[in-house]
């Protein structure tokens, strides 16, 4: 059985959060709040849910969805830390989780499964996953799990490279609105509920991630999206300097267009070009 000769101590436990998350502020012990629903039975949605990965070799653990009302987006945090240690399969400790944690949603430990996924979104801004079907017109997807996220976004879910470093969290060049979660990140799993009762549910026709995964049928992670993933987007920084060095050399074509010639002290100046953070 796994990881349960000791159980993890929750009194000083700091919710732990996902990359794109900003931690909200804790609540005071003694800070009046409303007594959550009592699941009704130990077999709930959630933890069944939690039960059916498990038994397919998904290392799951209990994870918090919370509404953030300042930041108008949904949070979601691990029960407790070390959850990457913590996630297993074993179902009596899958059991005591939710017995403590009721209301949690399943989650999956990503780097425990060998798995990535493509999580393009729709929080406002970019629609990712509009962003995503463009990003694929001419390439042969193979089928694999599907998510359709409480959100609106999708959970494109594959197996890591089988060469090469796995890959994380970093989204590398892929465009605005599509993150990555990899070895070191997590997802909610395939049904969990949100507060508000949207469920995150398998997209019609997609296998089912628990089959799929017990049957080794998930696909690898194809090459041009890792390639994509893998290559490194220049930095803010990099991109103004190009652009102000871009400028300055078309106002030097401009007026060397125009015929004006230079004068003795430019053409003789020893004063660097500085450009952004490039001296020239």
């Amino acid at each position: 059985m796994e990881n349960s000769s000791k159980f993890p101590e929750f009194d000083d436990a700091k919710p732990q959060i996902d990359h794109e998350d900003t931690p909200a502020p804790r609540e005071s012990a003694n800070a009046e709040r409303p007594e959550p629903p009592v699941a009704e039975t130990p077999e709930s949605q959630p933890v069944a849910a939690a039960l059916r990965l498990a038994e397919a070799g998904i290392r799951v653990f209990p994870a918090t969805i919370s509404y953030d009302v300042k930041a108008a987006s949904w949070r979601k945090r691990p029960c407790f830390p070390e959850w990457q240690k913590w996630a297993t399969t074993d179902s009596a400790m899958i059991k005591k989780w939710w017995s403590l944690f009721p209301n949690a949603a399943p989650a999956i430990a990503l780097g425990k499964a060998n798995l990535v996924v493509i999580d393009p979104d729709r929080h406002g801004g970019s629609d990712g996953v509009a962003s995503f079907a463009k990003l694929i017109e001419g390439h042969d997807l193979p089928i694999g799990p599907i998510v359709d996220t409480a959100g609106g976004g999708k959970h494109h879910i594959f197996r890591q490279p089988e060469n090469g470093e796995p890959l994380g969290n970093g989204r590398g060049d892929l465009p605005d609105g599509i993150d990555v979660r990899g070895n070191g990140g997590f997802i909610i799993a395939v049904g969990a509920v949100r507060p508000d009762g949207v469920a995150y549910e398998s997209e019609a026709g997609s296998p089912d991630l628990a089959e799929a995964f017990r049957n080794g049928s998930i696909p690898v992670l194809p090459e041009f999206l890792e390639s994509v993933i893998r290559t490194r987007r220049p930095s803010a920084s990099a991109t103004k300097t190009q652009d102000a060095g871009r400028d300055v050399l078309q106002r030097c074509g401009k007026t060397l267009m125009q015929g004006r010639p230079w004068t003795d002290a430019q053409r003789n100046s020893r004063t660097p070009l500085k450009v952004g953070a490039t001296t020239f």
